[in-house]
């Protein structure tokens, strides 16, 4: 075959994909004997579609339960925080009491960003 005559190679190269793609398309269909079975299809697909299922009621339920830690923390954090200022407010009184000579209502506690 001559190369430099494309109206002879390009038909011939054509050819030849065409027929590799075929084969390729044949060794990678199944027989008909090997078809699709619907109804294992369909137990499959239901069987698939409760794992999902069931992983999702898993995940919804750790992500609850880290949920409700979370913010069973917060309050305990809070109830510490606010326990500590009312401490705090009673250390001034008893301190008051003690030493009247110092002015304790100056003497307070803030909270700053950061």
């Amino acid at each position: 075959m001559d190369i430099r005559n494309t109206s002879s190679f390009l038909p011939a190269f054509n050819a030849a994909s065409a027929s590799v793609a075929t084969q390729n398309r044949l060794k990678h269909t199944p027989p008909a004997d090997e078809g699709f079975n619907l109804k294992e299809a369909i137990e499959g697909g239901k069987a698939y579609q409760e794992m999902q299922d069931q992983r999702h009621a898993e995940f919804r339920k750790i992500w609850g339960d880290n949920i409700q830690n979370m913010y069973k923390l917060a309050r305990s954090a809070e109830d510490h925080l606010s326990k500590g200022f009312q401490g705090f407010e009673a250390f001034k009184e008893k301190q008051a009491a003690r030493h009247t000579d110092i002015d304790i209502n100056s003497l307070d506690v803030a909270l700053v960003d950061g």
